[in-house]
């Protein structure tokens, strides 16, 4: 199902951006394509963008480019501005995939620049040619030193249940407690999840538990120890290490920049 809203899939501009505003539980979209790929981005707030065979994290220190007539879901997770940049497929020399990556203050600052262009600009101008073809060759550096922040979908149900156990309890999440979930051992289901998701259970509930974090810390409300209490971690130092390896940034370090991206967005 191709979503058309404002003309986004019938623009005469070879490239524009298109802006809006959700707010936490009203700004989701249910399962559609576009038949141009685009560049997605939260300029403040977060969302999540799941295809079929993943789930990403987009707080705004991350991107998403979604690859044309590739079906996707996006949930706002908090009140959230965003900026979508749609390509036409003849600017670009070879596709690229559907990918999330790190958002450099340079991404940064050309994703809000090329805002200007919005769906009804002048398809003749110049300027926005040229700057739109020279973000979609920075966006393929970028996307080249890619941070992943996803997590596998399930394909089957009892799977799926695991995985809904899994977030729902976090910071308790039990590999017995979701073996019994769906009886089989808890050997029977490390299997599973592995030919399934290729994925381990440490390996699912860590990221699990990440994403989690970062989504509480980007809302602001919450300390470092408050987060890290909530998503199952009883050290702040443990809390820290696997964060930073998760992310590249110390806590604090993440919670400052999303502090600095909803100023500026304000």
């Amino acid at each position: 199902m191709h979503y058309d809203n404002l003309q986004i899939d019938q623009s005469t501009a070879a490239a524009f951006t298109h802006t809006g505003m959700f707010k936490r539980g009203s700004g989701n979209f249910d399962w559609h394509a576009h038949r141009w790929p685009h560049l997605l981005y939260a300029v403040s707030g977060a969302l999540t963008v799941e295809t079929e065979e993943s789930l990403w994290l987009l707080p705004p220190q991350r991107a998403a480019w979604v690859a044309a007539d590739v079906a996707h879901k996006t949930t706002c997770l908090l009140d959230t501005h965003f900026t979508s940049v749609f390509i036409s497929p003849t600017l670009l020399t070879e596709p690229l995939p559907t990918r999330v990556f790190a958002v450099t203050p340079l991404a940064r600052e050309m994703i809000r620049y090329a805002r200007r262009w919005g769906v009804r600009r002048n398809p003749d101008d110049e300027l926005a040619q040229q700057y739109f073809s020279t973000l979609i060759m920075m966006t393929r550096q970028w996307m080249a030193d890619e941070i992943e922040l996803r997590l596998p979908r399930p394909k089957s149900e009892p799977m799926q249940q695991v995985v809904e156990y899994i977030l729902r309890d976090l910071d308790a999440a039990d590999l017995n407690e979701a073996a019994r979930l769906i009886s089989v051992s808890s050997r029977t289901l490390r299997r599973q999840m592995l030919r399934e998701m290729q994925t381990t259970w440490r390996q699912f509930l860590r990221d699990a538990r990440m994403m989690q974090a970062m989504e509480l810390l980007a809302a602001g409300q919450h300390s470092v120890t408050e987060v890290a209490l909530a998503v199952g971690y009883n050290s702040h130092s443990a809390f820290t290490h696997a964060f930073h390896h998760f992310t590249g940034q110390n806590p604090s370090e993440y919670l400052a920049c999303c502090v600095i991206e909803s100023d500026q967005d304000n």
